[in-house]
């Protein structure tokens, strides 16, 4: 009887326990800046998701409608598009997948799901579409239903949707993911088609081709949105862009309290709030104030382009101006605000930020003009 206890001592092995695994922290991180001037303190709160891209599924819907046989500098605008298209794959991250619609009247597959570091990939793509012959009109709504897998997608066009459902709440229920919108200039405005699907807008000239490959390039290798319903509460509520994985979202507000409330939803539908107390230092901070200058530069533009107010309009065009950029049509004042709108969602580092966007975020200089006056408008 011993021998056997002694037999079944011996054999038996301890089975690990479970110990508490390190608290990972937060995957939203929250800072606070202020700035002091004219008697007024803002502050400039920064949430960075802290998370890392994984491999994401991205949709590309090209408009080959017969208005892209219009030439440009001796080439067709199809054949400019398609040449900027293939330096822009060639950035994506090679464990992307990637699914190409050419669309008109109607839509047709080029390749779908390919992972793009695949040798044969691109060429594939490539010569897909120089093969293609357009497609009559434009009905985007045929090419989103090529799309629905996708995590993401980019929409180019040169025109105006003529065919299919034309309602931007439709089309995006149509595929219910980020629509990223390039208008191949001087294409329709698809700002309204970018903002019901969390997506962005910008434009595409065919008359400066590094700006057109930047442009897609940057979208191309967007990250997924990972954070939404961002809401910062005060003494009022404001509504912030929606955070990509990896990146940061800015925004300034006027102290008017000694905290503030921030809430999101993450991408599993759990909302997360927290509550911050606010310190201000009393300094003047030229970060935050180029910021809060490109923010009432764009509600300053989209209130002036809704009601036709000269002096908003001039007011904005000055505060763009004095942050660098030239505002010289309605059609530069509808995109430029549309950018600086989303840009605060983009990574200012990341080797695919367009232009416009790395300059807005990175807030090099302050600018010149005092915004205290501005702003009281603007608060009024």
């Amino acid at each position: 009887m011993i021998d056997n206890i002694s037999e079944l001592t011996e054999e038996f092995v301890e089975v690990s326990r479970r110990s508490t695994q390190p608290d990972p922290g937060p995957e939203v991180e929250t800072l606070f800046d202020s700035h002091t001037e004219n008697g007024c303190n803002y502050m400039m709160v920064t949430l960075t998701h802290t998370g890392t891209c994984s491999r994401q599924h991205m949709g590309l819907a090209l408009d080959f409608s017969t208005s892209m046989s219009q030439m440009v500098h001796m080439k067709t605008k199809k054949r400019m598009l398609i040449d900027a298209t293939k330096t822009a794959l060639s950035q994506m991250h090679d464990d992307d997948m990637v699914t190409v619609v050419v669309y008109g009247s109607h839509a047709e597959c080029i390749i779908e799901k390919v992972r793009i570091g695949n040798a044969d990939t691109i060429p594939k793509i490539i010569n897909g579409l120089y093969q293609h012959e357009y497609m009559g009109a434009t009905n985007p709504g045929s090419a989103l239903h090529l799309l629905k897998e996708c995590d993401q997608t980019l929409i180019l066009s040169d025109g105006q949707f003529n065919e299919g459902p034309l309602d931007p709440g439709v089309l995006h229920g149509i595929v219910k993911h980020s629509l990223l919108c390039g208008s191949i200039f001087p294409g329709m405005d698809m700002t309204a088609l970018a903002e019901v699907s969390e997506g962005t807008y910008f434009n595409l000239n065919c008359n400066n081709y590094e700006d057109m490959v930047s442009l897609l390039a940057s979208s191309l290798s967007a990250p997924p949105i990972k954070v939404s319903n961002i809401v910062l509460t005060t003494d009022k509520t404001y509504n912030l862009p929606s955070l990509r994985t990896g990146c940061s979202v800015r925004y300034v507000f006027p102290v008017l309290g000694d905290s503030v409330h921030v809430s999101y939803m993450d991408d599993n539908a759990h909302v997360v709030e927290n509550v911050s107390q606010l310190k201000v230092t009393g300094e003047n901070n030229s970060t935050v104030k180029r910021v809060l200058a490109l923010q009432t530069a764009a509600k300053f533009a989209e209130e002036a382009l809704r009601t036709g107010n000269s002096d908003l309009r001039s007011k904005s065009t000055t505060l763009y101006q004095e942050a660098g950029f030239g505002v010289m049509t309605d059609e530069d004042m509808k995109r430029v605000s549309s950018s600086n709108r989303q840009q605060f969602s983009i990574d200012p580092e990341s080797m695919h930020c367009p232009q416009l966007c790395r300059d807005a975020s990175l807030c090099r200089g302050s600018g010149q003009m005092l915004l205290g006056s501005l702003m009281q408008d603007l608060n009024n």
